[in-house]
């Protein structure tokens, strides 16, 4: 099948993320059905991720302002430019990845004859109420939803969950680190996030390896990533006088490379999706513990708990006795390492990539 018609895809930047990680990819697997596949960040931020050549970027210039005034001025200045942009390229279809860049194309849209799809990428529970109002009224005028997790497509109620599909993230860390490890791993206990934020659970973790560090000294903390609370983090470590233990290496673009050795990666996020980094470790075979946290990413991926350790949310102790299952546990972490490869074909990015077109052209030709 082949739709002659151009599609384009809106996020806010095309930075090092998740989301502009799996924007990427869908736009890629659109060049086989569209006739021409745009890609618009709405920021004119650097392009950190790789981009199909096939693929034309477009780059606005959204700011947010201080005051509310500014604030409301660029937005309407951004709205007026994606129309502009659209209205240019006559797309049949334009989907939005994120919460902002769907409510600025919902109106960049309006009394357009062009079909709109939004890609939820955070867990519902995340949002401020007046956020959780806004998705609901511009789901509601979607022509269909993609949503990473069941938990997250239900939450927004029956009207938006009969337009909705669920799709997961894909696999795409493929390199010469995908068999998994075979030998004696390294006495580290690894994690990564692409913004040290509060949703993310590090200092949940940090106060569970103080715990660890008492009966294993011999053991490692490395948290990859950066963000607003990394000074926060290195307080609460001097704090709990295990400065020693814990390294910061900095943003690293392939996780899975870094901890690959690792004797157990930690997600102690307090909300996620589809975690790319989780999938990324469990693909060449790493040991995992993650948090049961909304609106359900974690649980999917380790199939409840059968292929990684499940904890509930902020549970410190659980944390700590987890870790120390299997990092003393030769035989439980052998058996997590090989049930954490069958992500790679449960999350086949040939798989993936066939959902998402399937599911556009049914939108179309609805």
């Amino acid at each position: 099948m082949r739709i002659n018609r151009s599609i384009v895809f809106v996020v806010n930047n095309l930075g090092y993320g998740g989301a502009q990680k799996m924007i990427a990819f869908v736009a890629k697997s659109c060049t086989t059905l569209f006739d021409k596949v745009y890609l618009i960040s709405l920021s004119p931020q650097e392009t950190l991720i790789e981009v199909n050549k096939q693929i034309s970027i477009r780059k606005l210039n959204y700011r947010t302002g201080r005051s509310v005034r500014e604030k409301l001025n660029y937005k309407i200045e951004v709205i007026k430019k994606l129309r502009e942009e659209i209205e240019h390229i006559e797309p049949v279809l334009v989907c939005a990845f994120g919460a902002d860049a769907l409510f600025i194309s919902r109106l960049a849209t309006i009394f357009k004859k062009i079909k709109l799809v939004g890609s939820e990428r955070n867990a519902p529970e995340s949002y401020s109420k007046i956020w959780k109002i806004i998705n609901k009224i511009n789901f509601s005028f979607c022509h269909g939803l993609v949503f990473q997790t069941n938990q997250a497509m239900r939450f927004y109620g029956k009207k938006i969950l009969d337009k909705s599909t669920v799709i997961p993230n894909p696999y795409l860390d493929v390199n010469e680190y995908q068999k998994p490890f075979d030998g004696k791993r390294e006495k580290l206990i690894t994690t990564a996030a692409a913004s040290f934020e509060y949703r993310k659970g590090i200092d949940v973790l940090i106060k569970a390896f103080a715990k660890i560090n008492e009966k294993y000294p011999d053991y490692l903390l490395v948290i990859y990533g950066e963000g607003p609370l990394l000074n926060e983090y290195k307080k609460l470590i001097k704090t709990l006088n295990i400065e020693k233990y814990v390294v910061f290496p900095g943003t690293v673009k392939n996780v899975s490379k870094e901890v690959y050795n690792s004797s157990v990666f930690v997600l102690p996020s307090r909300n996620e999706g589809i975690p790319n980094v989780l999938i990324e470790v469990m693909g060449v075979g790493v040991p995992v513990l993650a948090t049961n946290c909304p609106p359900g990413g974690p649980a999917y991926l380790t199939d409840n708990g059968r292929r990684g350790i499940l904890v509930d949310v902020d549970d410190i102790e659980g944390m700590a006795n987890g870790i120390a299952e299997i990092i003393q546990d030769e035989n439980l972490s052998k058996k997590l390492s090989d049930r954490a490869t069958e992500i790679l074909d449960v999350l086949d990015p040939q798989k993936i990539a066939e959902k998402w077109k399937d599911y556009f052209y049914f939108i179309i030709k609805d």
